[in-house]
């Protein structure tokens, strides 16, 4: 097995863990940078494959499924998080326009 794949294995792997760890996802920025990480390794692997011409082309297809599936449920864990406080933001603002409201109307009968 070459070095560059083994790093390659090692860092789907910690990308893997990052993402189990991770309560609330990856951000696309995130996501993309990891993106970018892998494709730099990726290319190391496919230099030692055309140097050394070992047949290690499946396992990096297999590696990139892996770590574009592990990275979009990161995106989506994300997202709805993202949604979740946009939510809460609105509930705030409609309590508040609300409550302005209703003591706008009692300070108009009192007043």
């Amino acid at each position: 097995m070459s070095n560059a794949l083994q790093k390659l294995r090692e860092f789907v792997e910690y990308v893997e863990k990052l993402a189990k760890e991770s309560e609330h996802g990856f951000s696309p920025k995130k996501t993309g940078i990891l993106r970018a990480d892998f494709t730099k390794l990726k290319l190391l692997v496919e230099a030692e494959h055309y140097r050394f011409g070992h047949n290690i082309i499946p396992e990096v297809e297999f590696l990139q499924n892996k770590l574009d599936a592990i990275l979009t449920e990161a995106e989506s864990r994300f997202e709805v998080h993202k949604a979740e406080i946009e939510c809460r933001w609105l509930k705030y603002l409609c309590a508040l326009l609300l409550g302005g409201g209703l003591l706008g109307l009692l300070i108009k009968l009192l007043g």
